[in-house]
């Protein structure tokens, strides 16, 4: 069945790689244009550039951070349907804040990690030899459920590129948000796993922490200027 996105890891998305020459390739690309060298450091800039090129305004949909949901939201989607017809419990669903969570370092923590890794640690769902040991995998799709979970999250988002089921996703999107929506989805979902290999952390600034760091060195430096100004005194009265 299409379902089941591993066995048509062999089948190639036809992808179209446009990129400066000069550039390192980084992110895949399906479009008939060269993106120019200043705009190929990041994805952010990539997106950018797609974005002013197909003139896509400004709204939710078109937002990075939203349709980097909707791509995990898809890619799990699916993960969770092979899980349920592949064993013969009931899969709990991953908790919602886990899909909905898109930032680099929250991420980064889990797409090393293999799909009963993340299970085992929101659902606790047994791990793999328990599976075998209570055959709970059903004996028709233990080979493939084995090589579903040998790899990480990481490689399994690439071979889910690769299916029919993304493919297919790819033109829904178009249909419902409009094409030029659905040209940044594709964009973004192709490369949704080298956003998170290549991208570093955003970490927030704690103005309270800046704040009380300023005021210690602002009394570090009365502090001193005391002291100097008491030294000061004590050499004055000795001599």
């Amino acid at each position: 069945m299409w379902i089941y996105f591993i066995i048509l890891k062999n089948k190639a998305y036809p992808v179209k790689v446009e990129m400066n020459e000069q550039s390192e390739i980084k992110y895949k690309m399906n479009f008939n244009f060269i993106i120019p060298k200043e705009y190929c450091s990041t994805f952010q800039s990539i997106f950018t550039y797609i974005r002013k090129k197909y003139q896509v305004k400004f709204s939710r949909k078109s937002q990075i951070d939203s349709l980097l949901k909707k791509c995990k939201g898809k890619f799990f989607k699916t993960i969770h349907e092979v899980m349920n017809k592949c064993l013969n419990i009931v899969v709990k669903r991953l908790p919602q804040y886990f899909i909905t969570n898109i930032t680099i370092e929250y991420n980064q923590k889990y797409l090393g990690k293999n799909v009963i890794q993340i299970y085992q640690e929101f659902n606790n769902l047994p791990d793999f030899q328990s599976l075998q040991s209570n055959n709970i995998i059903k004996s028709n799709k233990e080979k493939l459920f084995c090589e579903f979970c040998s790899y990480s999250l990481f490689n399994l988002y690439d071979i889910f590129c690769e299916s029919e089921r993304f493919h297919k996703e790819i033109k829904d999107v178009k249909i419902q948000d409009g094409k030029r929506v659905g040209l940044l989805y594709e964009f973004v979902s192709l490369n949704f796993s080298a956003y998170y290999k290549y991208s570093k952390p955003h970490f927030i600034k704690n103005k309270e922490i800046t704040s009380q760091s300023g005021n210690n060195e602002n009394a570090s430096k009365t502090n001193d200027n005391d002291v100097k100004k008491d030294t000061n005194i004590i050499n004055k009265n000795n001599s």
